[in-house]
């Protein structure tokens, strides 16, 4: 089952299992979340942001799924200020929060975007120790700090941490573009990657094979 389609049915079982009693009668905090979600998914940023706002409150049982939501919106829209804003609450008020590594991840790429190489690199190595972090911002934040080692000019660093990639994650969404990045970093830079053993080429071998190529 496709995550996004997983997300969809939690959200539907926790909108429809909690009481109206326990939120305002004027406004309906799960009705304005299903809706939030619904105008988010259509691509209608600015409507579920607005709606978003409204599931914010420590009551509500969705308050950190609508938080996430309204950072990740902020972030699509280049608003790194208000993106920041709502990972450091949703960080703040919900620290066993199912979202918190992907939190974490939605942080370092606007460090990223920022130019913030070191404290990307630091949130990315920091994040994969969360406990019971899943494998999808597991593997994308490796692939970042790949990213984050290469705009450094770290190369060596950068061609490992994409061999990270392919090794750890070898079906990964990340996989077929870490590859591509080693072949590019071996053509732009000869003399520090160009040179393969025997064994390095019998390795590489190995390696596509498992990752299905």
């Amino acid at each position: 089952m496709r995550a996004s389609t997983r997300l969809c049915l939690l959200i539907c079982i926790f909108v429809s299992g909690f009481p109206r009693l326990l939120f305002p009668q004027d406004v309906d905090p799960r009705e304005s979340f299903a809706r939030a979600y619904a105008l988010y998914s259509a691509g209608k940023l600015p409507e579920a942001q607005a709606l978003f706002q409204q599931t914010q409150g420590a009551q509500y049982v969705l308050a950190d799924y609508a938080l996430y939501f309204s950072a990740l919106i902020a972030f699509n829209q280049k608003n790194w200020d208000s993106s920041q804003q709502f990972l450091s609450t949703l960080k703040q008020r919900y620290p066993q929060s199912i979202w918190l590594a992907h939190a974490e991840l939605l942080r370092a790429k606007i460090d990223l975007a920022e130019k913030k190489y070191p404290e990307a690199i630091g949130t990315l190595t920091s994040l994969r120790t969360i406990k019971g972090i899943k494998t999808e911002p597991a593997e994308e934040s490796v692939y970042l700090q790949g990213q984050a080692k290469e705009a450094q000019g770290d190369v060596i660093q950068a061609y490992a941490l994409y061999q990270a990639v392919r090794v750890s994650y070898p079906y990964s969404r990340w996989t077929p573009e870490a590859r591509k990045n080693q072949a590019r970093l071996k053509e732009k830079y000869p003399e520090l990657l160009g040179h393969s053993t025997i064994k390095a080429i019998a390795d590489e071998a190995e390696q596509l094979t498992r990752e299905g190529e």
